[in-house]
């Protein structure tokens, strides 16, 4: 009897450790199976989905393609300027070859195509762009590290053959990380991305409103330039006549000699314009990027608008649009995110971990196990709800330093968005200004100084006219149309500088 009790008990001993390793073994073979997690980062403009399951190999794949649609951002010319797409491929072609472009420039050339000529051209665009692609580089460096973290320890784990199939020892470390921190990555790296775009259309902006300015003043020059000839030429004709008064004794010697004075003083004028010209011309020739000596840049004139935009309006626009300030933002989102990530990494979490499985059977199962396969207890250094690492304390003052940094940068960005309202005011200013006093010189002064010089040329021959006065009628009549001629060109100057200050080509719709 007492042996055909022994042997029902070790017949349930054996039906129960048969099921409990059946229960092990199910229970290990979901924990192999088991995938964890990973929230992809979507691109700026798509809702972040916490719930969306994604292995490791999809949020990599998911950083290299938001990194190929920041590439198609930044190498887009029209990022600023507005042009036509058929015109903009005739001029990239002509861009890329030298000759092309010099006997392209030898022919009246309009504005809007020396604007884009200028965002093919240019060397510091280009310098900008290649600062921009070298910072996408980090979309990989995001997306791999992680990767390569785990491939290398899938290759050089060690081995365990104690029991079952040949398998190696695989760290709850690697096979669960915090996928938080690389989207934290991916985040943080987007935003660096975003504040070199804007860098790399600040440049683009800051070029196309160089070569506006340098258009307006080269058009002023040779404006000024037919002016101050034609005045020497009356001039010339106005010495004859005094000349021929003087041999017949109506006038003095003086007059004489006071009017090829003028004369020549306008002559040497005609000098200093020719080489002012030629300093604007270098600078636009730097600006497309070639030899400033031979090139003589022939222009098609044009008139920018008269009537200067609402004054209101703009400052939402300067707020919104302006690329310093875009910048700035994407800084600070870039900040959010580095804290972020520092207090994910480095404060203390939600649970202790003290439910983490290790496949490690040979060490924590069986007889010959020399750590328990779950935690039974904290240290003394670990209280309940202490961090994973008790010294994380030494890392606190980086962390306020963030913030602290943070929150100058959001004092940063309110300070610009001030200034930049104060500046719209002032480039307005100017243009109203230029509009004003460009149709006051238009409308009256120039017609009426031009009357005012045939009167008292007409005098002067006649013998009813003094010397000083037809002298003077022809100083005024050249200076209003110097003046005309540069609120004229004031005037594109200051729509150009408008819009470098909003951040938005306002200048294409106001230029005839």
């Amino acid at each position: 009897m007492k042996h055909f009790k022994i042997k029902w008990i070790v017949l349930f001993m054996v039906v129960l450790t048969g099921t409990s390793a059946a229960g092990y073994r199910r229970l290990d073979d979901r924990m192999k199976a088991y995938e964890p997690p990973y929230t992809p980062l979507p691109h700026r403009s798509a809702p972040l989905d916490r719930t969306r399951p994604d292995r490791i190999d999809t949020m990599t794949n998911h950083l290299l393609k938001m990194s190929d649609e920041w590439l198609n951002l930044g190498l887009n010319p029209g990022a600023f300027l507005r042009m036509d797409e058929s015109r903009r491929k005739a001029l990239e072609e002509i861009a890329n070859d030298d000759s092309k472009l010099l006997r392209f420039l030898n022919q009246p050339v309009a504005i809007h195509d020396l604007e884009i000529l200028t965002l093919f051209r240019s060397q510091a665009i280009k310098a900008a762009a290649g600062r921009f692609r070298a910072v996408l580089r980090r979309f990989s460096q995001a997306a791999y590290l992680d990767e390569i973290l785990y491939r290398y320890s899938a290759f050089t784990r060690s081995l365990m053959t104690g029991i079952g199939p040949m398998k190696g020892m695989n760290s709850t470390a690697v096979n669960f990380p915090f996928p938080g921190v690389m989207a934290l990555k991916g985040d943080i790296v987007a935003h660096s991305a975003a504040a070199a775009l804007e860098t790399l259309t600040i440049e683009r902006r800051n070029a196309v409103a160089k070569m506006r300015k340098a258009y307006w003043n080269l058009l002023y020059i040779q404006g000024a330039e037919a002016i101050t000839r034609e005045t020497a030429s009356l001039f010339a004709g106005l010495e004859r006549v005094a000349d021929t008064r003087y041999k017949s004794g109506k006038t003095s010697f003086q007059d004489v000699v006071k009017i090829e004075i003028r004369r020549r003083t306008l002559e040497e004028e005609l000098t200093t314009l020719k080489e002012s010209r030629r300093n604007v011309e270098a600078e636009m020739s730097s600006l497309l990027n070639l030899d400033p000596n031979p090139t003589v840049i022939r222009l098609i004139q044009s008139r920018p608008s008269a009537s200067p935009p609402d004054l209101a309006p703009l400052y939402g626009k300067a707020i919104e649009t302006r690329q310093e300030l875009r910048k700035k933002r994407a800084m600070i989102k870039k900040m959010e995110k580095m804290l972020e990530m520092a207090e994910t990494m480095i404060l203390p979490t939600f649970t202790l971990n003290l439910s983490l499985y290790e496949d490690n059977p040979v060490m924590k199962v069986g007889t010959s196990a020399m750590q328990p396969a779950f935690a039974v207890s904290t240290r003394a250094d670990k209280a309940a709800g202490s961090p994973k690492s008790p010294w994380f304390g030494k890392d606190d003052a980086y962390i306020s330093e963030a913030r602290m940094t943070l929150s100058a940068l959001r004092s940063e960005l309110k300070q610009a968005e001030s200034d930049t309202r104060t500046s719209v005011r002032k480039a307005w200013s100017d243009l109203d200004r230029a509009s004003r006093e460009t149709s006051l010189y238009k409308n009256h002064i120039v017609s009426e100084t031009r009357s005012v010089l045939d009167v008292s040329t007409r005098g002067y021959e006649s013998g009813k006219a003094s010397f000083a006065e037809v002298v003077d009628s022809h100083t005024d009549w050249l200076h209003a149309g110097l003046a005309l001629q540069r609120k004229k060109s004031d005037m594109g100057i200051a729509w150009a500088e408008l819009s470098r200050i909003i951040g938005m080509d306002m200048v294409s719709n106001h230029v005839q």
